[in-house]
């Protein structure tokens, strides 16, 4: 898609710069902004939909676990910012390094 969306832009750039409308060379100028918003949302948004399938949350201690991997994620700062933040072992047990606890 992003292919298809990149020659497009590329094939309506070659237009606008015919054309001495800078009406329209600035709504193009917006259209490629927002292009570029959206592409970079859908690639955060679609990295957090496969985080949040390869997390398991462990329901006695409140800690987000992914398969394979010895150290749990901080559920406070998953839920609350959608950052996987791995939590560092302590003499208190597992402690986020954000410096919030659980």
């Amino acid at each position: 898609m992003y292919s298809d969306l990149s020659q497009l832009i590329h094939n309506i750039l070659i237009l606008a710069s015919k054309s001495k409308d800078l009406e329209l060379k600035k709504d193009l100028n917006d259209l490629i902004n927002r292009s570029l918003e959206l592409e970079n949302e859908n690639r955060i948004l679609k990295e957090k939909l496969h985080n949040q399938a390869t997390l398991t949350i462990d329901p006695h201690g409140g800690l987000y676990w992914r398969a394979g991997d010895s150290v749990p994620y901080c559920s406070v700062c998953w839920d609350a910012d959608g950052m996987l933040i791995h939590m560092v072992n302590s003499d208190y047990g597992w402690i986020c390094p954000r410096e919030r606890r659980l």
